[in-house]
């Protein structure tokens, strides 16, 4: 609700019962249950989208943002590279633009990400839900095979760049480097 933020990510700072590794095991499950789900998928952006915000966003099959929303991957000043965001984004828009607000950590805006073909469809503020829903609705109205193979074919690299960034995160985590 509202329009501050869609998602700010994990909360690496609060203390959990999750160890850092179980965490990140989580965090790679749900962002593959998004790209391996047979059915639609629409992530309706209502602010910023932050760090595994993000992520979880480009996990869906169709990003819907307002004009005010906001993305970025700032696990770099927290002293963490981010494999996954890494390889979601330099998969969608290229590595010059994973480049850029992976290594600089900065807020890309909604109009940067649309531009980049990380957003689908960018909408005023009171369109966001109504944009979302169609964008749903027109989804499930495609032959559910069809959709779910067409799916299946599109996501195939990016889920095996996912696997490539939760290794890299795994060993990293095991050689002490964050």
């Amino acid at each position: 609700a509202g329009t501050r933020v869609f998602s700010g990510g994990v909360d690496v700072r609060s203390p959990t019962a999750y160890t850092p590794a179980q965490r990140s095991e989580e965090f790679f499950r749900l962002l593959n249950a998004g790209l391996k789900s047979p059915k639609p998928v629409v992530a309706a952006v209502n602010g910023v989208a932050s760090g595994g915000g993000m992520m979880l966003a480009l996990s869906a099959d169709r990003v819907v943002a307002i004009e005010s929303s906001s993305f970025a991957l700032p696990e770099i000043d927290l002293g963490s590279p981010t494999y996954a965001g890494m390889a979601m984004v330099s998969h969608l828009a290229g590595g010059g633009v994973s480049a850029d607000i992976a290594l600089t950590g900065r807020r890309m805006s909604a109009r940067d990400a649309h531009a980049h073909g990380l957003v689908a469809e960018l909408v005023p503020d009171a369109e966001l839900q109504a944009r979302a829903q169609a964008a749903a609705l027109l989804f499930a109205g495609k032959p559910a095979k069809s959709f779910m193979l067409s799916k299946q074919w599109l996501n195939q690299p990016m889920i095996a760049r996912l696997e490539q960034a939760h290794h890299a995160s795994a060993a990293g985590r095991a050689a002490g480097g964050h």
